[in-house]
């Protein structure tokens, strides 16, 4: 069982908001880039470690602008921000496409499923995209 932030926190809970260095938030960021929990679509940690940069960095900011601690005694923005990685979705092959079209096509006939398969083939939209348009996309629907 990995390691919750607020139990990597915990160290922090008694300290002044200017006495963390730049060198202990990247400590932060190294804990909890270990203490991860290891899944086959995951990405390291860079999620997490890219919103404790960020939950930091506004942090920080807020203190500075309410004259807490000055621009130079901002240890966050002396902290590179994590790199992004690279997209891991990808696009359905056009011949994979092609096969499911066809099979759509020759199984009978489901206006919706039609509907449905040339919404995604013609805008590339996601999921979520489709339930933006709600079910008055759908050929044939009453809703």
């Amino acid at each position: 069982m990995g390691v919750s932030p607020a139990d990597l926190l915990q160290d922090w809970v008694e300290r002044r908001i200017d006495e963390p260095s730049p060198s202990e938030i990247e400590k932060l960021i190294e804990d909890i880039k270990r203490q991860v929990v290891r899944r086959r679509n995951g990405r390291g940690g860079q999620g997490a470690v890219e919103s404790l940069v960020a939950a930091l960095r506004c942090l920080y900011r807020r203190a500075v602008a309410d004259g807490h601690l000055t621009a130079a005694d901002d240890p966050a923005a002396k902290v590179a921000k994590p790199r992004r990685l690279p997209s891991a979705r990808s696009a359905i092959a056009d011949a994979r496409l092609a096969e499911i079209n066809e099979v759509a096509a020759t199984s009978g006939d489901d206006p919706e499923l039609h509907c449905l398969l040339r919404l995604h083939t013609e805008t590339a939209c996601r999921r979520a995209g489709r339930w933006r348009y709600g079910r008055r996309i759908w050929i044939g629907s009453n809703a």
